[in-house]
């Protein structure tokens, strides 16, 4: 469902309308793989993924990043000539420094927002509980077209998870007593692990990679 709204947003933003992505969701939820595989399904190689000191290509340019996230987005605006790509920008959070703040920063973004969204196609991630403090301070997900909270999986796809990752070691579980466990039993411990984490998937896989030997 998620993918098809992303799908939705890019078929309209093909036909000229601005359109951008806000998602949501706390460390491990999977947010990076999210907007990593939507971005190469619907813009092949023509995707920037902004990250600070690092470096980013526009256009065959290479440009260095600092922690000014409104110099690099400045830097994105007066290269693009030929492309409409997908900017990524994973994480939030980290564009700050003694030097840059992280309100400048947020409102850097929300001016390149509402400028240049209608050749560029913006994914941003955020947690909720930063979403819900730049919500009181400068109305900050209104501004977004789209917003996609994958914070939270449905059972059935954490559980087929685990079944792969388990399945790709080959290995048979056991307990305490070195009895094999049931399909139930599996069942039983990845519900309790689901509720336990708030069904978070990438929390919920690293629990059960840590808590089985």
């Amino acid at each position: 469902e998620d993918e098809k709204k992303i799908a939705d947003a890019i078929d309209v933003w093909q036909s000229g309308i601005h359109k951008s992505i806000l998602v949501l969701g706390n460390p491990l939820s999977g947010k990076s793989t999210f907007m990593e595989k939507m971005a190469k399904e619907h813009f092949g190689k023509q995707v920037i993924s902004l990250r600070p000191d690092s470096e980013m290509v526009v256009e065959g340019r290479k440009f260095k990043t600092t922690k000014d996230l409104g110099e690099t987005l400045n830097n994105v605006k007066k290269s693009l000539y030929n492309t409409r790509p997908a900017v990524l920008i994973d994480d939030l959070e980290v564009w700050r420094s003694k030097d840059y703040s992280f309100l400048e920063n947020v409102q850097s973004l929300l001016d390149f927002l509402d400028l240049e969204t209608d050749h560029v196609f913006l994914i941003v991630s955020i947690s909720d509980m930063m979403k819900k403090h730049l919500d009181n301070r400068l109305s900050f997900s209104d501004r977004f077209s789209n917003e996609i909270n994958i914070g939270q999986a449905d059972f059935n796809t954490i559980y087929k998870a685990i079944l792969l990752r388990n399945g790709a070691s080959h290995r048979i579980l056991v307990d305490e007593k070195e009895t094999a466990l049931t399909d139930k039993k599996i069942e039983q411990n990845v519900r309790r692990l689901c509720k336990t984490l708030d069904y978070n998937l990438g929390e919920v896989l690293q629990a059960w990679t840590y808590g089985t030997t």
